[in-house]
């Protein structure tokens, strides 16, 4: 079974009001970095192989009302995943579009940013679908809730003909930068 590269897109910076794209009250930019596993897993519950290291870095930039998100890691042969995918957010109602590249294809969806406060939401849910390739039809549904720290998300994945194929939890704990670049070195393997 081929590993997908899965985005967990939360948005965690902290700021007041619900600025415009570009407006005097967007807070100022911001990066996080996270590291963690993420364990996939049959619709019956078992296992698909060994939790892999993940890494996440996610830069906020509301004052061009977008999210950037650099996914990284193991596919089933341990070969390092590296995605980057970006959201366009629409701060009136926390909605946002998401698309992005990987090696099955162009995936296009949408989302939704709750909890906390504008700029600074704990919760996340999307639905992302493979526009082009091997995967073409392949639907990636998300929940992800930030909570002291730690960055947990359940994906469902299913396939072009609406079969459950895989489940995927994963758990990234909040990291410093320089953390972040040593645990991307030896998982890139440089």
């Amino acid at each position: 079974m081929r590993r997908i590269a899965l985005l967990v897109l939360l948005v965690s910076v902290s700021s007041t009001g619900c600025p415009t794209e570009g407006g005097e009250d967007a807070p100022p930019d911001s990066h996080a970095w996270y590291q963690g596993t993420s364990q996939a897993t049959k619709p019956d519950g078992d296992p698909l192989g060994e939790a892999s290291d993940k890494l996440l870095r996610r830069s906020v930039l509301p004052t061009v009302a977008r999210i950037e998100e650099q996914v990284v890691e193991q596919d089933v042969n341990g070969d390092p995943i590296e995605v980057i995918a970006t959201l366009t957010v629409v701060p009136e109602d926390s909605t946002f579009r998401v698309s992005f590249q990987d090696a099955h294809g162009l995936l296009e969806g949408t989302g939704l940013l709750s909890g906390g406060d504008d700029w600074d939401w704990t919760f996340w849910e999307s639905t992302v679908v493979y526009q082009t390739g091997d995967l073409e039809g392949t639907t990636i549904q998300t929940e992800a809730e930030l909570a002291n720290g730690v960055l947990v998300s359940d994906t469902t994945i299913i396939d072009a003909d609406g079969d459950l194929t895989v489940l995927v939890h994963s758990e990234l704990q909040t990291v410093t930068e320089a953390a972040w670049q040593s645990a991307y070195a030896a998982l890139i393997g440089g």
